[in-house]
């Protein structure tokens, strides 16, 4: 009789902690999922010239130091606009704006760094740049990388 009891608690258990992870999934709809990998771009857009709005950088190893670029970022809309923020989409990538108000023509630098330590694989990362406090970002810059462990 011990022994169907305990049979009898393993199974119950086993079914409540069954039931009870497949409650903790959530199904997240596609189009949401688009919606932050492709986000729309503010008004702003138009009026911002990025020079290179990809990186490809070179193959790099977990134990390589950061990998550093600048992306120069230019107002060519007739009227001024604050960056109010820069975002990333991986806390491996910063990004700091030289300047953070531009007038009409003017420019300034989007310093980005790439962090490979503790990181395998091929990865997409992004920066997303916010002025005059849109919602949505007015640029991105993505960043395509593949980094290999030290010893292969």
């Amino acid at each position: 009789m011990g022994r169907l009891a305990g049979i009898f608690i393993t199974l119950a258990a086993a079914a409540f902690f069954c039931i009870d992870a497949a409650a903790q999934l959530k199904i997240i709809p596609q189009e949401k999922l688009d919606s932050i990998a492709h986000p729309p771009l503010s008004p702003d857009a138009q009026g911002l010239l990025l020079e290179a709005s990809e990186l490809n950088l070179p193959d790099l190893n977990n134990t390589d130091e950061p990998c550093r670029r600048t992306v120069r970022l230019t107002n060519v809309s007739g009227k001024e606009i604050s960056i109010d923020r820069l975002t990333t989409s991986c806390s491996c990538v910063t990004a700091v704006c030289q300047a953070t108000f531009l007038k009409p023509g003017q420019g300034t630098s989007v310093r980005i760094a790439y962090n490979p330590a503790g990181h395998f694989g091929r990865f997409n990362h992004r920066v997303h740049i916010y002025t005059s406090g849109h919602r949505d970002p007015s640029a991105i810059i993505r960043i395509k990388v593949r980094v290999k462990s030290d010893g292969k």
